[in-house]
């Protein structure tokens, strides 16, 4: 484990050891299953382990660490079963959700989802891949925040944050992914904006089944 990176600049110890932290996840420098003891990654990091334990528990919920008990937080090991199993399952989930809250969308949330929109394409035009990321996660659970079904609303929480370490993942494999999903996700804006249910639904049926077809693509790149 190199991991070389200090906390240097001025932002919340937190927050940059998290950032830290996901980028040697994602780049594959803390390898699937590897553990993370607090006191040595404190030191790598340069930071107390009151800032490390705020920034590991982010982890754990964003999906990219498991919390072990009596023992120290490791990598997730996500396999590529575990990721098409959740987007199945996010594929029923939001398909009916959002038929059912097209008429229901305040011009406040439309609002947020136009910003939301305007900030993913400007990502992509940035390479910044990281962002990207958060504002597509956002866009999903901005949607899913009109439906007035709790459940609902945790199931797709769940969903979108759990996987976010393996989305991470082909997306740096494959860069125009992010290009693609904003474009996809503008197609299930516009059909909201148009108030049509039935149509939104099949973009949104189509998004999620298409995000599935490019996660093969990045498996069988990886195993050549």
């Amino acid at each position: 484990m190199t991991m070389v990176k200090k906390v240097t600049e001025k932002e919340l110890l937190a927050d940059q050891a998290t950032r830290i932290l996901r980028d040697a996840i994602v780049t594959g420098e803390l390898a699937p299953g590897a553990e993370l003891p607090e006191e040595k990654i404190a030191a790598k990091l340069g930071i107390s382990r009151t800032p490390l334990r705020e920034a590991l528990r982010r982890l754990q919920r964003e999906g990219f660490l498991t919390a072990q008990r009596g023992k120290p937080s490791k990598v997730t090991n996500l396999t590529e079963e575990d990721f098409l199993h959740t987007l199945e399952v996010r594929q029923l989930i939001e398909t009916y959700s959002i038929e059912k809250i097209v008429d229901n969308i305040s011009e406040s949330l439309l609002k947020q989802l136009k910003e939301n929109i305007k900030q993913q394409e400007k990502a992509t035009l940035d390479h910044n891949f990281n962002l990207f990321l958060e504002l597509d996660r956002d866009f999903h659970l901005l949607l899913a925040s009109a439906n007035k079904n709790q459940q609902i609303r945790d199931i797709i929480y769940e969903m979108n944050t759990g996987i976010y370490r393996v989305f991470n993942f082909f997306v740096y494999k494959l860069p125009k992914t992010g290009e693609i999903s904003f474009r996809e996700h503008l197609e299930i804006l516009e059909a909201i904006e148009e108030k049509k249910a039935s149509l939104a639904k099949k973009k949104m049926e189509e998004h999620i089944g298409k995000i599935a077809t490019r996660m093969k693509e990045v498996m069988a790149l990886k195993s050549t």
